[in-house]
């Protein structure tokens, strides 16, 4: 009996771990109360790769958040504030660094929040607390005069909606400037509108002109504000809650920093003279969907040897701004003021050991894309037309770029060309930066050849201050003439492998290759042979999807060896860029398709299964043996009495047996078959020994 209950155990030990697959704890929760406390982690630093999400929930109209402990690895491990309870909520802000965020309100009675941190640095985390605002309709009233440093104007008077045919105006005293900022707004588009003006009266420079349902980005003033509300006599809305508060102090970082503000400045150096063998990093990041306008202010810097190289995004390796890019000299660049593409700014500023002179100044603002004038493109083929309303024309002083990214070669051709001959440009170049290869620069009404890139597209128009055209229409399409994939490609096997440079040479300055692999297996696991890149500045992206947005699985720089990763889906994105100074070797992996990841909860419940199953059969097999058993002891106590005689056998018990327990009982007889001793426990505790 024994065997089977350590049979029973053995495959307990063996089979059931198979069917557990181990987890991480759930750093996620959701909160339904008014007032409260978020801290992340409780204690010590937060893990690796945390995808943590916290919803709030409370009884009143709006929920404000304070940040009390604010500590991440910058541009890396990131919390996310969304207005609503689910991540498909508007964000309202996006953290990353050192910095405390601002307070927050929403403009709903819920609130999303959502912590990632990815595979390298740890911090401390964050802390908040939260408390629920009520309805603010005793501060709505129709216009009024302010002077307080902060405060809330808002429509409608009473909940619902605002009223036809309003004419409002606020106007808030200050001598300091002012950042205006909305947490919600709703008017009827094109016909009732919010203007903010930059002073005190009608004749103020107009700093927006707002209507329909897009939340407005936040605007500065110099110091006073004019804000006018106008309805008609159609429909009406919800209306709009808007805030002002005293704009931050200039920003003076004494060597790098990272920020999240929607402007502010940078002066460096802060205090006194340059410094020697300089070498600091800016970087700005500011709401997807905006860009970054740069303006330089102040430059003064040693011709040639002290330079500044701003970026048209967060990393050293990330596209140049400009013409030129870098800026050296004692001369305002020319021009003064950049623009990026994306909603993220690098600024790397180094000087040699004889740095003398006084450096520079620059400013940034958050400006919203023009309306088709610039845009990023993922899309295999697609149509760009500026202006995007067909018979109007273009505006003057225009400065548009459209960037396509592209594995394969594309081609791109147009179906119309109107501009200002030998004024208004459109310029197409064979990459992704300005200083891409130019493959042709066209002006006027003849509609120009169609041109082939080898992958990526940069275009761009420029206008003057005279007159206008109706602009232009062109489309792109995967080349037929096929192309180079040594830097990048597109596979569709469920196995190969990848080497830059292919040659065994080094790679390029300021390479940008892609490469997207599909298999028609479950996943995809992707292991380095080999890794040579420039650490910390040259970088290899393993994505987890088929494009540069998909969640990034690994980020590897330097010469040793990363682990092997998977992807969850068929899809993987491989990305390397390099900066301008010291070219590698490159790297070399490979890829294979493998099982899906959910094969181990398919495999753990058909091993449960299974040790079910066993169990039922060991439990059976085990009560049959010892019903067997039970048969034949009774049996054999049921035998007839006999006496002894010859030929037959004399029992005797060497300890208590059932009978010896019973006095007046006589022991049945068995026949003689030889002298038999049995010293195990029969089924009844007791010592038998047979002797003949």
């Amino acid at each position: 009996m024994y065997k089977c209950y350590f049979l029973i155990l053995l495959l307990k030990w063996i089979i059931l771990p198979m069917s557990v697959t181990g987890a991480s704890r759930d750093c996620s929760e959701n909160f339904q109360r008014d007032s409260g406390s978020l801290e992340y982690p409780n204690s010590g630093r937060y893990k690796n790769n945390a995808d943590c999400t916290w919803v709030i929930v409370s009884s009143g109209d709006r929920i404000e958040l304070n940040f009390t402990r604010f500590s991440t690895e910058s541009n890396h491990d990131f919390l996310r504030i969304r207005d609503g309870g689910n991540r498909h909520s508007h964000q309202l802000g996006e953290y990353s660094g050192g910095n405390l965020p601002p307070t927050l309100r929403t403009t709903q009675n819920k609130a999303f929040i959502r912590f990632t941190s990815d595979h390298s640095q740890k911090g401390d985390g964050f802390a908040l607390t939260w408390v629920t605002l009520n309805t603010v309709e005793k501060q709505c009233e129709c216009g009024g005069n302010y002077s307080a440093e902060s405060g809330t104007s808002c429509l409608p008077l009473t909940n619902g909606n605002y009223r036809n045919n309003m004419n409002c105006v606020w106007i808030i005293s200050s001598a300091v400037p002012l950042d205006i900022s909305f947490s919600s707004f709703h008017t009827e588009g094109n016909n009732d509108y919010l203007t903010v003006r930059d002073g005190r009266d009608i004749e103020s420079p107009e700093l927006e002109k707002i209507s329909g349902i897009k939340l407005p980005k936040t605007l500065k003033t110099k110091s006073d504000a004019y804000i006018q509300f106008t309805s008609d006599q159609n429909k009406v809305k919800p209306g709009f809650v808007l805030h002002w508060n005293i704009s931050p102090p200039e920003i003076h970082s004494e060597c790098g920093g990272n920020f999240n503000s929607s402007s502010g400045s940078i002066k460096y150096p802060a205090r006194g003279t340059n410094h020697d063998d300089a070498d600091c990093a800016w970087v700005i990041i500011v709401s997807s969907g905006d860009r970054l306008e740069l303006k330089f202010t102040s430059f003064s810097t040693d011709s040639v040897y002290d330079n500044v190289d701003i970026r048209d995004g967060e990393y050293i390796g990330s596209p140049r701004i400009g013409r030129i890019g870098v800026f050296s000299g004692v001369s305002l660049p020319d021009p003064p003021t950049l623009k990026t593409t994306t909603n993220k700014a690098f600024i790397h500023y180094t000087s040699n050991h004889a740095g003398t002179k006084p450096g520079f100044s620059l400013t940034w603002n958050t400006v919203e894309k023009e309306s088709n004038c610039g845009e990023e493109f993922r899309a295999e083929s697609g149509t760009i037309r500026h202006p995007i309303i067909y018979g109007n024309l273009y505006k003057n002083d225009q400065n548009c770029i459209w960037i396509i990214y592209s594995t394969v070669p594309l081609e791109i051709y147009f179906s119309k060309l109107n501009t200002q001959s030998n004024k208004d440009f459109l310029t197409i170049r064979d990459g992704s930066t300005i200083g891409s290869t130019q493959l042709g620069r066209f002006s006027g009404y003849t509609k120009p050849e169609t041109q082939t890139t080898k992958g990526d597209a940069y275009i761009h128009f420029t206008s003057n201050w005279e007159s206008a055209g109706t602009g232009f229409v062109l489309h792109w399409n995967i080349s037929s003439s096929g192309g180079n994939n040594e830097c990048g490609g597109h596979f569709n096997d469920d196995s190969g492998s990848i080497q830059y440079p292919a040659t065994g040479s080094l790679y390029p300055a300021n390479a940008n290759c892609s490469w997207v692999i599909v298999s028609s297996g479950a996943n995809i696991e992707l292991k380095f042979t080999s890794i040579d890149t420039e650490p910390g500045t040259d970088f290899v992206y393993i994505r987890d999807g088929e494009n540069i947005s998909s969640p990034e699985l690994g980020k590897y720089s330097g010469l040793i060896l990363p682990s092997s990763v998977t992807t969850t889906s068929n899809k993987a994105y491989i990305h390397f860029t390099s900066d301008a100074l010291y070219p590698s070797k490159g790297f070399v992996l490979t890829w294979n398709t493998v099982e899906s990841s959910t094969a181990p909860i398919i495999i753990g419940s058909l091993t449960s299964i299974i040790f079910i199953v066993v169990i039922i059969i060991v439990v059976a097999y085990c009560f049959k043996k010892r019903k067997n058993k039970d048969k034949q002891d009774v049996s054999l106590v049921n035998l007839p009495s006999q006496q002894s005689g010859p030929g037959m056998g004399t029992r005797h018990d060497s300890e208590n047996s059932l009978y010896g327990a019973m006095p007046g009982t006589t022991e049945p007889q068995v026949p003689n078959r030889g002298s038999r001793h049995d010293s195990e426990n029969n089924l009844y505790g007791a010592t038998v020994t047979r002797d003949a």
